[in-house]
């Protein structure tokens, strides 16, 4: 846990620092160039649905189970290849015996790799996990990665389909702790 929120330090200070450098720059620039910065803030939203294979086996260090997922993140485009957003979302296992519906609270960053109408891009989210069955008691940290692309429909609206990584952590399961592993396959659009 303490690896993700020195990870999270170091992308919301590396942002920060940006939007300050920028600022200094939009204040030396004109107005004209001020409407042109590459570095003005605009609203973002993705909504994303996903099913993820299960990955690796009891033996391992996780062992797969596969899940439905439906994704919602809200957040601000830094710069239009840039965004940054939180997120949450249903995530539905479905290969216990009891159903687990899982809500995930994270923290997504998504760059573009060009500005054309189709382009690649990559996302990485992490975040925590709640039981909604069980009054939302804590079940463990959550990673995503995924690599994609993007498909300009309109000036702020995209397809994204795209390929992935994911691990929960589950801190009370049937012998202690246990990580659920899944490659994921997700399509999505953002506005």
């Amino acid at each position: 846990m303490k690896y993700f929120f020195n990870i999270l330090f170091i992308v919301i200070t590396t942002l920060t620092l940006a939007q300050n450098n920028s600022k200094n720059i939009s204040q030396e620039a004109s107005k004209d160039s001020l409407k042109n910065s590459e570095f003005q803030l605009r609203y973002s939203g993705i909504i994303e649905a996903a099913y993820d294979f299960g990955a690796l086996s009891f033996g391992a260090i996780g062992f797969g189970m596969d899940r439905e997922k439906l994704d919602i993140i809200n957040g601000c485009r830094i710069t239009p290849l840039i965004s940054l957003g939180v997120g949450t979302g249903l995530h539905y296992f479905f290969d216990f015996d009891e159903k687990k519906i899982f809500v995930p609270v994270f923290l997504d960053i998504r760059a573009n790799f060009t500005k054309q109408k189709l382009s690649p891009y990559c996302s990485l989210s992490g975040g925590y996990s709640f039981n909604s069955k069980k009054n939302f008691e804590k079940v463990g940290f959550l990673i995503n990665s995924t690599l994609g692309l993007r498909y300009k429909i309109l000036d702020k609206l995209a397809l994204n389909v795209g390929f992935g990584f994911e691990m929960q952590k589950i801190e009370n399961f049937l012998w202690g702790e246990a990580y659920l592993n899944a490659i994921n396959f997700n399509i999505g659009i953002s506005y």
